[in-house]
């Protein structure tokens, strides 16, 4: 029998679809704004497979109410940021997890995603010296109550498969 998990994707413009897309379909995907999208995979985590659906969802407050919809029966909420965007990092606390803890399932764990992308970087057009560092990312971790923080680059699929099954680790 396979186990069935909802993940739930949010944040500001951190690479996020990029990143989810990338490990899904294993090979760097065109960019392609979403609104909403939801894919179903399998992840082995402790010699278990699981069902994993990843709603990716849009950031923007014209779809805000699609993405609460999003959120009922979620079994995990991960949260990205961009490492390379101290305002991305901020809204983790001002705005997502206060999003998550009104509107998601009662004490459903959060995971921060932090996105390291050479392209997001040019992108923002940020300095070096704007990087989030290890300190801030664990203080941040124990202050908004959730389970970790998995750093990753789609770029180079760094520690793609690492966010998913710390993911879903979380739900069991």
């Amino acid at each position: 029998m396979v186990n069935y998990r909802k993940l739930v994707a949010i944040g500001d413009l951190s690479g996020k679809t990029f990143a989810i897309r990338t490990f899904l379909k294993d090979e760097l995907p065109e960019p392609d704004p979403n609104i909403l999208d939801i894919a179903i995979t399998d992840v082995e985590v402790a010699g278990t497979i699981m069902e994993l659906a990843v709603w990716d969802t849009c950031d923007k407050e014209r779809y805000k109410e699609l993405r609460l919809n999003a959120y009922h029966n979620a079994d995990v909420v991960l949260i990205f940021f961009s490492c390379y965007g101290q305002d991305t990092f901020r809204n983790i606390k001002a705005i997502w997890v206060p999003e998550v803890r009104k509107h998601g399932p009662k004490k459903v764990p959060i995971l921060l995603v932090g996105v390291l992308s050479r392209q997001l970087r040019s992108f923002r057009h940020e300095e070096s010296n704007d990087l989030i560092g290890r300190e801030q990312i664990d203080c941040m971790v124990r202050e908004v109550g959730a389970v970790g923080c998995v750093q990753c680059c789609a770029d180079n699929k760094y520690n793609l498969d690492k966010v998913f099954e710390t993911a879903v680790a979380a739900t069991l």
